[in-house]
């Protein structure tokens, strides 16, 4: 072996311990991929030339191997932090329900258990959360009532988010007649969605406490449902064509008002 060739393997040696060395030693995942490259380090039997080739073909393979390593670690990262999120989310709401004398109704499920099979749904893509909520002299309160809340509740964010909509995005070209006659459109839409999206939530679960209303004792109920935004966007759609029919402004922009229920999304956000 010449000078030359000594050296130049000495420097290819050194460039992959080199690499080698930047890998972070705290995860065993980074110990484990250190000693693999450091196992398939070139034997000095190989001939310098083979010796330098295999050097460099295996620090480029490291260092694409550590990228993707790099990728999946900070999504294992970002879902810990999620984790630990959700975690604190639930403990907290928890305490919260249940200094204020929330008990779970309706089912043999605890409170604590009830919330988080009610989280665990909210995980699913392309869901959202609805509640409704009443008040009644017993515990024997009719689900339709609160049901029927809920869907209030959801209509009523539909008709703002809509009217937001509207008047921001669209005010520049509707004259101010319009802009009034939309005003019978808004309540016709929200009647309409009221109705429409009743078959679309699901119920999760139920919560009471007793409460005094003007002296009297009486039960408060909140009931959260789980409806799918596919599905809620098609019985916004309906919503729309039904009360359309009797709205001249919403037929000739029937366009953009569609678009705008198409890409609302208002949940139960406050």
């Amino acid at each position: 072996m010449t000078a030359n060739e000594s050296r130049e393997r000495s420097r290819a040696s050194r460039a992959f311990l080199l690499a080698v060395q930047v890998i972070p030693r705290t995860s065993d995942l980074n110990k484990e991929v250190r000693g693999f490259f450091l196992f398939c380090l070139p034997t000095m039997k190989l001939s310098t030339t083979k010796y330098i080739n295999t050097m460099k073909k295996t620090i480029i393979y490291f260092l694409a191997t550590m990228l993707l390593f790099g990728v999946a670690g900070n999504a294992s990262a970002q879902n810990r932090q999620m984790k630990k999120a959700l975690q604190k989310e639930y403990k907290a709401k928890i305490k919260k329900l249940t200094k204020e004398g929330w008990q779970v109704f309706g089912t043999s499920r605890t409170l604590e258990v009830a919330l988080l099979k009610h989280y665990e749904k909210l995980e699913e893509d392309g869901v959202t959360e609805v509640f409704g909520s009443a008040t009644s002299g017993n515990k024997n309160i009719g689900k339709e009532k609160l049901l029927m809340s809920a869907c209030a509740a959801y209509a009523e964010k539909c008709g703002s988010n809509i009217k937001g909509r509207i008047v921001e995005d669209m005010g520049s070209i509707v004259s101010e007649s319009e802009m009034a006659e939309f005003e019978n459109f808004y309540a016709a839409y929200e009647n309409n969605v009221q109705t429409q999206i009743k078959g679309e939530l699901t119920s999760s679960f139920s919560i009471y406490r007793p409460v005094k209303i003007n002296g009297h004792d009486v039960f408060e109920f909140e009931t959260y449902y789980i409806v799918d935004e596919a599905a809620a966007s098609r019985a916004r759609i309906r919503a729309f064509q039904n009360a359309a029919k009797e709205s001249a402004v919403a037929q000739k922009y029937a366009t953009q008002v569609s678009k705008f229920i198409e890409e609302g999304n208002p949940g139960m956000e406050e």
